[in-house]
């Protein structure tokens, strides 16, 4: 069921509710509602679950992986790399801009130079 395979994911993460919770927008006491399986998750919130648990939709709506075809595994597992990666990439983003909300003027204008000398060919303007 939904609530144990997020309850075992979380834990394989080493994180807890509050942390799962903090993380998509949740209140701690609804992410055990869901794991223990008293409620269930709207679309918005089992695509964020999916997100911050590193996994698949599929695999945490689905009661047993077996039944998922063999491609459609693959797919889910691609998609679970796809995923984390760019989890990965999303907060190394928001760590750039919690920093740059810290700066003054002066100091962002730094930064964006520091970043185009050394990635030009990545900025398009």
């Amino acid at each position: 069921m939904l609530g144990d395979k997020v309850k075992m994911l979380r834990k394989q993460m080493k994180i807890t509710q509050q942390k799962l919770a903090k993380t998509i927008g949740l209140s701690q006491s609804t992410i055990g509602m869901i794991e223990g399986n008293k409620q269930g998750a709207s679309n918005d919130t089992l695509i964020k679950l999916a997100n911050a648990l590193n996994t698949t939709v599929d695999y945490l709506l689905c009661d047993d992986m077996e039944e998922i075809a063999d491609d459609d595994k693959n797919a889910a597992l691609k998609t679970r790399n796809d995923v984390h990666y760019n989890s990965q990439i999303d907060d190394d983003i928001r760590k750039i801009e919690r920093a740059r909300k810290k700066m003054d003027p002066k100091n962002k204008e730094k930064m964006m130079n520091i970043l185009r000398s050394a990635f030009d060919e990545y900025f398009d303007d």
